[in-house]
């Protein structure tokens, strides 16, 4: 850090989210380095540029006399400080965003994750204004109004955003004129297999749909009026299968009835349409309430400043759509503004209730109730329009954040748990879903533990609901397979009589419970299931009524030892120690999905409280040769004996070599 007038000053929230080594990597990299010495270097104005937005009522020297404030400079003159700006330019903030922008919330911080999924949302926002100049209405032209035209440009603005955190995950802007679609589609790659997007009804268009499954993301969407789905089939709940733009979804039928304080009410009746197509994971009341969430992107766009209607510079052409200058008149939430929601040293630093991410109070209009309506019975064509479409209640405040760069990865095995959304003071929301329950479905939803491990905390270890087996079951036993799907066999419906033969499979990629192989032998109480080096799982013993001991062993194959040729592991070490690096020789090193550590079994009693599966940082030195990586953390990974294993694209297994670990 340079001293005296070099010094950036008191830069406070800013430098815990913009450290001097990344302000300055951002300059060198867009080659907005200063190429003399200066009593304003562009380090200086980068963060000057990042504190108009926080502070963008201010002028020039109430933005200087904030950033420098407790260090003995001078506020430069007025010229030199819009020198500096037009001299560092867009591109270094558009870096800095990129880098910044992401999910910034651990996937157990509560109301981020709809079962596996991270829930995200896209919205528009027209009502950035920029000043009315030649050269901004060239580009961005003037929107119709009644009497002509509006009286200043505006700039389309899409984002992605994650929904428990109004976390930015990406932006672009640029003319109205291309609509709301053509701008989205520009953000679909930042979509992946781990998020779930909300999306208002004008984003339905069928084209726009088959190209963001594609992605491999689910979606969850509000259909506009015009819209004619065809009726496929009817699931059980009273939803209907349906297919969009050559996409399958699932479309739910639900009413909106707002009651004000004077007693009158109105409402509306509205369609979802989603991929999540397992009615028993996904329920039907769990999707109505996890779309009022969409709203939390509303609120984002209040954090956003509006300084155009003031004199000030224009908005400068970007050089290609989506890569404009829009960080001139302030930061995105997300790059600059998460300093607001990270300011303390702490993590899990959030807004208090009733404030946005900027601050401001979050203000409602009292005597409003809302209840929210799902019509089993009803299909695609039906609505239900008793009067105007009212204004949802404002959700809750944004959950407690994580540092960016310590977000742990997205946990196998979550199922649609969700909490009850908070409502302010004043209103009142009632959720209300009747579905047709089929008979005989009154099982105990089990427990799955995460798969996927990295350093444990308290905020994202622990259990999640998932949906219901196929058998109600006790005294079963689990084994986490190396495909990462959970085997449940064993158990009956009471603890020493009513065996269940099925054995089940649960996958966390979909939620869903399949059937497997029927046993020949009862298992109740003292049995085991073991997972074999070789992929095969073994089952035994029983003591029903402490007197009847059983000396039959049943061997199990699962369905990924009949995928065709699976992995090998042609050479590997038999010692391995914490933090090492180690090769494997395997003739599949460039089709691999997973390298892990599996801990072998020990049950008793239908419990194996070490039973995990510990993923592998690895890397393909060669077609036949992998560099994996052990980690550094015993509380992770426990000294011992481990198997080692290889798993490929197609969920394939290999046989396990013996490993040991040692510190």
């Amino acid at each position: 850090m340079a001293a005296g007038v070099f010094a950036p000053g008191h830069l406070g929230e800013l430098t815990q989210i913009v450290p001097f080594e990344l302000a300055d990597g951002v300059l060198a990299e867009t080659g907005a380095v200063q190429r003399r010495l200066r009593l304003l270097p562009s380090r200086v104005g980068l963060y000057f540029v990042l504190a108009m937005g926080l502070f963008p009522a201010t002028g020039y020297r109430g933005v200087w006399a904030k950033l420098t404030a407790g260090l003995d400079v001078s506020c430069p003159d007025l010229k030199a400080l819009r020198d500096l700006r037009r001299r560092i330019g867009a591109a270094p903030l558009k870096a800095l965003f990129e880098l910044l922008a992401g999910p910034v919330a651990w996937p157990r911080t509560p109301g981020v994750m709809f079962g596996r999924y991270r829930t995200v949302a896209f919205d528009g926002c027209r009502s950035i204004k920029v000043p009315d100049t030649p050269r901004n209405r060239g580009w961005l032209g003037k929107l119709n109004a009644s009497l002509g035209e509006t009286g200043y440009p505006v700039i389309q603005l899409m984002t992605l955003v994650e929904t428990g955190t109004r976390a930015l995950i990406g932006a672009v802007f640029g003319t109205p004129a291309d609509g709301e679609i053509s701008w989205a589609r520009k953000l679909l790659d930042l979509l992946d297999e781990t998020m779930l997007v909300l999306m208002d009804r004008g984003f339905d268009a069928g084209e726009f749909l088959r190209e963001l499954a594609a992605t491999r993301a689910q979606f969850l969407i509000r259909l506009t009026s015009t819209r004619r789905p065809p009726v496929l089939s009817r699931f059980p709940d009273g939803s209907v299968l349906s297919v969009i733009g050559g996409v399958q979804v699932r479309i739910i039928i639900a009413s909106v009835t707002v009651t004000c304080h004077d007693g009158t009410s109105y409402g509306d009746g509205y369609r979802l349409a989603t991929t999540l197509l397992d009615y028993r994971a996904y329920p039907a009341d769990a999707l109505i309430r996890l779309y009022h969430e969409r709203w939390e992107h509303e609120i984002t766009y209040l954090a956003l400043p509006h300084p155009a209607a003031r004199p000030g510079p224009a908005i400068t052409r970007p050089g290609r759509p989506g890569a404009g200058n829009l960080g001139a008149a302030g930061p995105l939430p997300g790059a600059a503004d998460r300093g607001h929601r990270r300011r303390r040293h702490r993590p899990g630093h959030r807004s208090r209730p009733g404030q946005l991410p900027d601050g401001r109070p979050d203000s409602h209009r009292p005597g409003h109730q809302r209840q929210q309506h799902h019509h089993p019975d009803a299909g695609p064509g039906r609505r239900h329009r008793p009067g105007r479409p009212g204004e949802p209640a404002r959700p809750a405040p944004a959950p407690r954040l994580r540092p960016q760069g310590q977000i742990p990865a997205e946990p196998l095995g979550q199922a649609p748990a969700r909490q009850t959304p908070h409502v302010p003071a004043g209103h009142q929301a009632d959720y209300h879903y009747q579905p047709r329950s089929p008979a005989g479905k009154h099982d105990t939803p089990p427990t799955v533990l995460d798969a996927r491990t990295r350093t444990l905390t308290p905020w994202h270890c622990g259990y999640t609901a998932t949906s219901p087996m196929i058998h109600g079951r006790t005294r079963l036993n689990a084994v986490l397979l190396p495909d990462r799907t959970v085997f449940v066999s064993g158990g009956g419906s009471s603890p020493e009589s009513g065996p269940v033969l099925e054995a089940e499979i649960y996958d966390p990629q979909t939620g869903a419970w399949s059937a497997a192989a029927t046993a020949t032998v009862p298992r109740f109480y003292h049995s085991v299931a073991l997972l074999l080096p070789d992929g095969r799982v073994a089952t035994a013993g029983s003591n029903p009524n402490r007197g009847d001991d059983e000396l039959r062993i049943e061997i199990f194959h699962p369905p990924y030892l009949f995928r065709g040729q699976r992995p090998y592991i042609e050479d590997a070490p038999t010692e391995i120690s914490y933090g090492g690096h180690y090769e494997l020789r395997t003739p599949n090193a460039g089709s691999l999905q997973w390298v892990q550590l599996i801990r072998p079994m020990a049950t008793t009693h239908s419990c194996d409280t070490e039973q995990r599966i510990v993923d592998l940082t690895f890397t393909v030195h060669s077609p036949c040769t992998v560099r994996i990586s052990i980690p550094g953390e015993p509380n992770l990974a426990p000294p011992g004996w481990w198997m080692l294993n290889l798993v490929d694209t197609k969920r394939r297994p290999s046989e396990s070599r013996w490993v040991h670990l040692t510190a």
